[in-house]
């Protein structure tokens, strides 16, 4: 702030407050997507998503829980219904096998 608090008109300090207020917001989704990706990894390390581990299971007509799982990325997933991804595509032709990557 270039003026102090005591010098500023009703709409400067309205329009400051605007802009701090938005800068808050910009850092919470920050925050929360770190640790929305925190979460998803420490799961993911023992072979678990964050759905089991807080004991949540699938709505009834939701997605099927993941099958399969990239080797660098367990944010990566694939339930084998469908058109595989890419990323499993391409592990494929390099010579791997689907098997290699399933979620146990």
């Amino acid at each position: 702030m270039t003026k102090e608090l005591e010098e500023m008109t009703f709409d400067e300090l309205q329009a400051q407050i605007a802009t701090i207020q938005s800068r808050m917001t910009e850092m919470k989704d920050q925050k929360r997507k770190a640790i929305k990706q925190q979460i998803i990894d420490l799961a993911a390390s023992i072979g678990e998503t964050p759905d089991s581990l807080f004991g949540l299971k699938p709505k009834k007509g939701s997605k099927s829980p993941p099958k399969f799982r990239h080797p660098d990325d367990p944010a990566l997933t694939w339930t084998g219904r469908g058109k595989p991804p890419r990323w499993i595509t391409e592990l494929e032709q390099a010579g791997h096998k689907r098997d290699e990557y399933l979620i146990e």
